[in-house]
């Protein structure tokens, strides 16, 4: 239960026997439903030191945990941190109680440094408490720290048509307050992307980002460097990341050669998108022809099937896909 919050908690349990007897869920199956409540002689308010978001290089307001007793632990009780918080998380723990005197307990105080790294984080802050029915006590520290300037962690493009390219618009903020993004240049390859920013406001930036047409298929990488004349931060780095597909399309992708075949037969049919040139085998003396027939590829056996892979070849006349290459495999 120490990973649990108070209150009423509910599992259910699959278990699988060699009984045959149990069918809750198939056949030796035995579910069970466990319902209870977690109770703790301690309440917080809040329920932890929560931050939301913060702002790297600035100093960010302490969270206080006010911890009463209930029960055993009504009367008053100490706490002593026992875990060990990372170097930009300080904890400091003193009496406390309620103006009227009725709750007794400790105040928790957390304070999170300015040069707390980027991204989230969920720190258990384990107390030792001394009230011997319940010895330890957890108190969750939770954070997002950004940088003053920020953007999206990525540009996904997902697949792109390699002739038409694509685009994306994503928004650059200012979040310590301050006006203005003061962007004085963008590096990124200028062969693969292009972008155009505008402001959209004092601390909003609109910066839209295109995929040229006619890029290398296959797995789309790249990155943009935002350089700003801010004297707190000098950039902004954004990965952009997609898939260009190829604009020769040839289904399928491999081919599985039959265990045998008569020569003269078609042993495999392929659709090939735009209309090939030419097509050809590597290598030529491996008992198969192939030629083209009404917009399609045609595989034939010329003689002994080859025990080794053979590639089809597609001859095009689309700038930077000239060749596809096509894996025809023997069977073992």
């Amino acid at each position: 239960s120490n990973e649990r919050p108070p209150g009423y908690q509910s599992f259910r349990i699959t278990i699988y026997t060699n009984d045959p007897t149990q069918k809750d869920r198939g056949s030796y199956c035995t579910i069970l439903n466990l319902r209870g409540e977690v109770r703790t002689l301690f309440r917080k308010a809040p329920h932890g030191a929560f931050f939301g978001e913060v702002i790297q290089g600035i100093q960010a307001k302490p969270r206080v945990v006010k911890i009463y007793g209930l029960g055993a632990a009504k009367q008053g009780f100490s706490l002593e941190l026992a875990s060990e918080p990372p170097p930009y998380v300080s904890v400091s723990v003193k009496p406390w109680a309620s103006p009227d005197g009725r709750r007794r307990g400790q105040e928790v105080q957390v304070q999170l440094s300015p040069d707390a790294p980027l991204g989230s984080f969920q720190i258990p802050l384990e107390f030792r408490t001394s009230v011997k029915e319940q010895p330890t006590l957890r108190v969750m520290c939770a954070a997002l720290v950004n940088t003053r300037i920020t953007g999206p962690p990525t540009v996904f493009f997902g697949d792109l048509e390699r002739a038409k390219g694509g685009s994306r618009t994503i928004v650059v903020e200012r979040r310590d307050g301050k006006d203005g993004i003061p962007l004085v240049k963008a590096r990124y390859d200028a062969k693969v992307l292009e972008l155009t920013s505008k402001e959209i406001g004092p601390r909003r930036l609109e910066v839209e980002l295109k995929v040229r047409p006619g890029v290398a298929p296959g797995p789309l990488t790249a990155q943009v460097d935002l350089l700003f004349d801010d004297p707190d931060q000098r950039l902004l780095t954004i990965p952009v990341s997609g898939r260009v597909l190829p604009q020769v399309s040839v289904a399928p992708r491999i081919v599985l050669l039959p265990a045998k075949a008569e020569p003269g037969a078609v042993v495999a049919t392929l659709k090939v998108s735009p209309r090939p040139g030419k097509v050809s085998l590597e290598p030529s003396d491996c008992g198969l022809s192939a030629r083209l027939k009404e917009g399609a590829v045609e595989v034939l056996c010329s003689g002994a099937l080859p025990k080794q892979e053979v590639f089809l070849v597609v001859h095009t006349g689309v700038l930077g896909e000239e060749l596809t290459r096509v894996p025809l495999v023997p069977r073992d």
